[in-house]
């Protein structure tokens, strides 16, 4: 049986009743280029207030968050030293496709994981090319200043879960400001 988790999606509430009464299809798949977890909805795992931070910051009067129990069924857990050591090959596989394509690899800087990305979508389409699907990504994330000298906590650590086939999401439920 696979684990199953609290998710927090920020969004406007206008999107967020419309999921809410139609359900988690629909849902729209973040794909940028900088998605740290690759392609997928976005959630932060037990953290209704930073998603609603978020969401502030982002649909000011309009905020609202989607709580929703999420599976974690063919989850590439990224906080799992399983997961890292595939992703670490994986990031060696395809260094060697972008220079035989002489290309560079996608840059990385602290608000762009467009890196993280492509090593993430080479790995899980490598896997799936050998018949293994995964369903959602979840990661640990350390962002923010320290919350005090020297301490390795920081204010805006989190882990987020990319939910990249909605029927893992169930039980919606809204929150607003």
């Amino acid at each position: 049986m696979s684990q199953i988790v609290q998710g927090f999606h920020g969004t406007s509430r206008e999107v967020a009743e419309l999921i809410l009464n139609n359900g988690a299809q629909y849902f729209q798949l973040s794909q940028n280029e900088y998605d740290w977890l690759g392609d997928g909805v976005y959630f932060w795992e037990n953290n209704l207030t930073r998603a609603m931070t978020w969401a502030k910051q982002h649909f000011q009067d309009e905020a609202a968050v989607l709580e929703a129990t999420i599976s974690l069924a063919d989850c590439m857990d990224l906080t799992d030293d399983y997961w890292k050591q595939r992703l670490a090959e994986a990031y060696v596989s395809l260094k060697v496709v972008y220079r035989r394509l002489k290309k560079r690899l996608p840059k990385q800087t602290a608000l762009r994981h467009d890196r993280d990305k492509v090593v993430i979508e080479h790995l899980i389409e490598q896997l799936w090319m050998n018949g293994k699907s995964i369903r959602c990504v979840r990661g640990s994330f350390d962002e923010g200043r320290r919350i005090f000298p020297l301490s390795a906590i920081r204010r805006q650590s989190h882990i987020q879960i990319a939910v990249r086939d909605t029927s893992l999401i169930t039980n919606l439920r809204i929150h607003t400001a």
